[in-house]
């Protein structure tokens, strides 16, 4: 697996780039050195970009227990992980398992830059993914990728429910 997320590299460059936003992004495997980056953007994209969709109670359950050492430990257990880098600075992150998205998140700052559609199109054209279970404020950025509504559901941390749509590919 490392030596096809190692070709990567060349799959960006051959992916369509659509947005000026996203001239200046190269999608690469991660490394060790990015997993503080990447727990920080998942961090941020809970706490500020989530807000409007989960109550706190439900972000600080699903922040709970989360290290930047979880994603590493996530990719050594054969979870498949890129990031989107401007200029040595890792901006979004995509993590997969199979044909099933794990999850996809931009840093707010770049959120509706085209940075999010072309990492998805670079984890697409290793991954061949077909679902995902969409966090409540994605759905719309899936659909225009084909992904259509399959079923709502949650995941149960701690008695606290967090809700996402299951969208697959069809």
């Amino acid at each position: 697996m490392l030596k096809q997320l190692s070709e990567l590299g060349v799959l960006s460059r051959d992916v369509d780039i659509q947005s000026v936003g996203v001239a200046d992004i190269v999608c690469r495997p991660m490394e060790e050195r990015d997993i503080v980056r990447v727990h920080h953007i998942h961090t941020d994209c809970l706490t500020r970009s989530l807000a409007e969709y989960y109550t706190p109670l439900q972000i600080r359950t699903w922040l709970e227990g989360r290290t930047s050492q979880g994603y590493w430990y996530g990719m050594l257990a054969g979870e498949g992980y890129l990031v989107a880098e401007h200029k040595g600075l890792a901006v979004a992150f995509s993590s997969w398992q199979g044909s099933e998205l794990l999850s996809l998140f931009v840093c707010p700052e770049r959120q509706k830059s085209g940075v999010g559609s072309f990492l998805l199109r670079c984890t697409d054209r290793f991954a061949e993914i077909k679902y995902v279970k969409a966090t409540l404020n994605a759905t719309g950025f899936y659909t225009n990728f084909g992904f259509q509504l399959i079923s709502t559901g949650y995941v149960e941390k701690r008695r606290i429910r967090i809700p996402y749509v299951h969208m697959q590919r069809l």
